[in-house]
Order: structure tokens, then sequence, then C-alpha cells
């Protein structure tokens, strides 16, 4: 809040619904009659058992004792699911309006072992997971900075795996159109005991290194534009509006560097071939 970063908070548990998940991942053996046509009952969260509404919680067991109604899924959804997808959209066509891009954090909390019911249980061998689809939802400035500054705070940090982000971060990270998502898992361990959920001694330490870390991302984000930050095409729209008329006081303010210039050049002149292409095919339609 400090830093003026909007924060969005569910007031429900995910075993309820599931916002990291598409709207309709539904499984047809929770439900009484048959789900709508556009239902996605095959998926592999689906068939966990943990889908848009969970099966299962814990160690696997059932969470419902008998059957739901279809008309019970469709009230959570319309009535929690798609105003929070409609808000956090909204939050992020702001800041992009307001900033030229968008940087979403989705944090979770993960457990410091994995494996259900009969399954091998193995420990999860990092403090944070940061997932960012392999690299296609979040430009490399953002997760390079965040692993770097967690690895100087003395954190083990892993990437992608065992949790690359979930629909949200799927869904929403588009870097070519100025739109980051990075999910952030947080090992309970470090602050909580997992079995009584009790505070430990440790959660006022990670909240003060999560806040340095916060400032540091928020530091880079309203820092000068850079190509890799932004995505190219972003950078030429910045670059083409800029009313300073010589190329080196525009790429100073772009925050170009020379060694990118000539990828730069390379790229605007592409833009501008595309805008001379579109603007004849207009006059041809016209």
């Amino acid at each position: 809040a400090a830093l003026g970063v909007p924060m969005m908070k569910a007031h429900f548990p995910r075993a309820y619904l599931d916002l990291n998940r598409e709207p309709y991942e539904l499984d047809p053996r929770m439900f009484d009659s048959a789900l709508p046509h556009f239902a996605n009952t095959r998926s592999v969260r689906v068939a966990g058992g943990l889908g848009t509404i969970a099966r299962i919680v814990g160690e696997g067991q059932d969470i419902y004792a008998g059957k739901l109604s279809v008309d019970e899924a469709m009230r959570r959804i319309d009535g929690l699911y798609k105003p929070w997808h409609h808000q956090l959209r909204a939050l992020l066509r702001r800041a992009q309006h307001q900033f030229g891009m968008a940087l979403l954090i989705d944090c979770h909390s993960m457990p410091s072992w994995i494996g259900t019911g009969t399954q091998k249980q193995e420990r999860i061998d990092a403090d944070f997971v940061l997932g960012d689809r392999y690299g296609t939802a979040c430009a490399a400035p953002f997760i390079d900075l965040i692993e770097r500054q967690l690895r100087q705070s003395g954190y083990h940090v892993q990437r992608n795996k065992p949790y690359a982000g979930g629909f949200i971060t799927e869904h929403y990270g588009d870097p070519m159109q100025g739109w980051h998502a990075l999910q952030i898992e947080i090992n309970r361990a470090l602050y909580m005991d997992e079995a009584s959920l009790r505070r430990r001694a440790g959660f006022a330490a990670l909240k003060s290194d999560l806040g340095v870390l916060m400032d540091k991302l928020h530091r880079l984000a309203i820092g000068p534009l850079i190509g890799h930050q932004l995505g190219y095409r972003q950078l030429c729209d910045a670059f083409f509006q800029c009313r300073l008329q010589s190329w080196s006081q525009r790429r100073a303010r772009c925050g170009i560097a020379v060694k990118e210039s000539f990828s730069f050049a390379i790229l605007c002149a592409f833009q501008l071939c595309q805008c001379h292409i579109r603007e004849t095919h207009r006059g041809q339609f016209l």
C-alpha cells in the first residue's frame, strides 16, 4: 500500500472456488445433472480433482458428501469468479494506460512437501518458486531482479519447478502487449507451523525481506523504459511518440543502450513498413 500498488485478495478459500483456473474447469462426477457443453471437463487439473470447484482437499479427501447442483456451480462462477477477474483486468488496463505496461504478481503459499494419499511425499527443496510459464509470461528483467534479490536475502529459489504458473499467469501474461505476469510460491515452512497453522518466528523477517523486494521491483517498474522490459513493439510506440527530434535524444529518453540500437533500428523500420502497408491497404479498401 505504501508504494501505491493495488492488491486484490479473495475472501473465500480455493477449495470453494479456485480463481487460478479457467472459469468452467468442472468435473462432471461432482454434479447431479449435465454440465453446459462449453465446460472443460478433460483438463489435467479436473482429472486431479482440482478444477474450478475442487473435488478433493488435503490428503486427497473428498470435500462433498453428495453431488452439487449445476446451478450452484454457475452461482459461484457468476457471483464470485467473473467479478474478481473483471476487476483484475480493469486494474491491468488502468496500469497499462497510466504507465505503458502492467506487472501482475500472483502470490501463493506452497506446502513444504508434495504428494498426497498413496503417492510418495517429497520435500520441496526451495523457499521460493518463481513461475513465468518458462519465460513466456514475464519479461526477464522482472524475474531476474526478484530471483537475485531473494538469493541475496539468503533464500533458495527455483524457477518453474514444480510450479510454472497457473491460469492467471498463463492467461494474463503477454509481454509483447505490455502485460507481465509472474507467480510467486512461498514455502509455508518459512513462516508457519503447517500442522498447527501457528505463525513462526521467521514471519517478521520474511515480511521485511518481501518489503525490500517490492521496493526494488517498484523502482525497476517505474524506471526508464528498456526494450527487454516492455517488448520492442511498445518501445517503438514510445519512441515515435517522443517529441524530441534527434535519434540520440529519443534513444536516451527511452533508455535504449547503444548496443541495442541496431536491433531497435531494424524493428523501427519494420514498424514503419507495416504502417505504410496498412495505409496502402486502407486506401484500396476505401
